[in-house]
């Protein structure tokens, strides 16, 4: 049961936005004054926690160099099609890709939840400027339901059985190329589960799963890169 509580924070990413548009919360979450360092997980994994005005659930951030090219973790982050093969142990039962363009992706994700209902999202996530440094950055947000996706979620609504539409969200990715090689990676987080779930625990979620995303997803790229 708490892990599954967990696996909600991770995969559904979403906050109750209060006077602010998701364009003034991610400027918030880039910036890198008010981040408190709250744990460290396996050696160079660091863990952050910041208070954003108007949400009562802290935003995370969770930072980890690795021995690989931004090229292959970009890849991997870039591959929704594939979620569920190299993020097996989150629960994820579907990954699908919806649109694509050179710099903008959309996906939709439903989570098969063990006693708890199944949850289900659409999110569009952009890929910002690369930098002469190597350096690369994304950017996702919730996409509404009663955006254009609504007839294809009314659709996976009745070969799902009405999973529950996660709340709106915000959050991105930041490589950077390291100097002496590899690179660090940045993910960075402010979420609502959708539902009532004590602002506390929402916080300790995070904390678990957000590091469990980053090693996931930086796994995957290191296979990428030796093939």
């Amino acid at each position: 049961m708490v892990r599954t509580f967990w696996l909600i924070f991770l995969l559904s990413p979403s906050l109750w936005v209060v006077g602010q548009s998701s364009s003034e919360i991610l400027a918030e979450l880039y910036r890198e004054s008010g981040w408190t360092e709250v744990a460290f997980t396996h050696g160079d994994m660091r863990v952050f926690n910041k208070e954003v005005e108007n949400f009562g659930i802290p935003a995370i951030m969770v930072k980890k160099t690795a021995p690989v090219s931004s090229g292959a973790m970009a890849s991997a982050i870039e591959d929704v099609a594939n979620y569920t093969r190299f993020l097996e142990d989150v629960y994820l039962e579907r990954s699908d890709l919806l649109k694509r363009d050179p710099k903008v992706i959309e996906g939709y994700h439903l989570l098969d939840l063990p006693l708890i209902s199944d949850r289900h999202y659409v999110y569009r996530m952009s890929r910002k400027g690369d930098s002469s440094d190597g350096s690369i950055r994304y950017e996702w947000t919730l996409v509404p339901r009663n955006s254009e996706n609504r007839s294809f979620l009314d659709s996976m609504d009745a070969v799902h059985g009405t999973p529950v539409y996660v709340g709106e969200n915000v959050g991105g990715w930041e490589i950077q190329r390291l100097p002496e090689g590899g690179i660090e990676v940045s993910y960075r987080l402010l979420i609502d589960p959708a539902g009532r779930v004590p602002d506390f625990l929402m916080a300790r979620a995070n904390r678990v799963t957000a590091p469990r995303m980053v090693r996931g997803m930086i796994e995957e790229a290191i296979r990428r890169e030796k093939k």
